[in-house]
């Protein structure tokens, strides 16, 4: 690498896509706690249990892409987070259906789940998209 070359200045994982890594990394480890708090709250059938492996493969395989910073990275990361919105967005729908299942406490929480998901997906998403680091670092 040519240290020179000013594109290089905004290549590899530090600055926000360092912030950004660090969330994907820990990705895989947050489904399965949740998986396991979600259980001991809500309870969990064959479909939950497998949704979750689903989820965790998924988590898995965007790391991989993302150390092996392959290009295709960024399609991955969409469609992963596309996932992620509609499975929570259908678990928000369905609770809600049927709120008196629920707590009040419960209610919010899924509530504010699939928010925090849509808001995770579109803020990282336009980060990938129009970074001048992203760019530089997802080429292979």
């Amino acid at each position: 690498m040519d240290q020179n070359n000013p594109k290089n200045e905004l290549e590899g994982f530090s600055g926000w896509l360092a912030l950004f890594a660090f969330g994907i990394m820990i990705t895989p480890i947050v489904f399965i706690f949740q998986f396991i708090t979600e259980q001991e709250t809500y309870g969990a059938g064959g479909f939950t249990i497998g949704l979750y492996i689903i989820l965790v493969l998924f988590a898995i395989w965007i790391n991989y892409l993302m150390f092996k910073r392959k290009k295709v990275f960024k399609k991955w990361f969409v469609a992963f987070a596309l996932f992620n919105m509609i499975i929570t967005g259908l678990s928000v729908v369905g609770a809600n259906t049927e709120a008196y299942l629920y707590t009040e406490e419960q209610m919010l929480d899924i509530n504010i789940s699939f928010w925090r998901d849509v808001f995770y997906g579109v803020i990282w998403t336009l980060y990938l998209w129009f970074s001048r680091r992203a760019r530089n670092t997802f080429i292979e």
